[in-house]
């Protein structure tokens, strides 16, 4: 990834006072953008798995919580709905 020109390149190589203002106020994000980018999983990307598109959730911590959310759930499901029916046909089997 190509980061943009220095100060001294902008002005001499752009001669228009806007355009320079401009290239000048603009951040370089090139080595931001090119972590967030190195954390892509490109196959999961390229399969539409959303659930795998980071490679490492722990740069990124609201997409850990929300990948873990699932498994809260299922969590919840047995536990709150389906165990206390276990546990009701366990009692009656064993009478």
């Amino acid at each position: 990834m190509q980061a943009l020109p220095d100060k001294k390149s902008i002005e001499t190589q752009v001669q228009s006072a806007y355009l320079t203002e401009l290239l000048e106020s603009v951040p370089d994000i090139s080595d931001a953008l090119e972590a967030f980018l190195s954390n892509i999983n490109h196959t999961a990307a390229a399969e539409g798995n959303k659930m795998d598109l980071f490679g490492d959730t722990d740069k990124f911590p609201d997409v850990k919580e929300c990948k873990e959310v699932p498994l809260i759930i299922t969590f919840y499901v047995f536990v709150v709905i389906l165990f206390p029916f276990y546990v009701v046909a366990n009692k009656s089997n064993q009478n």
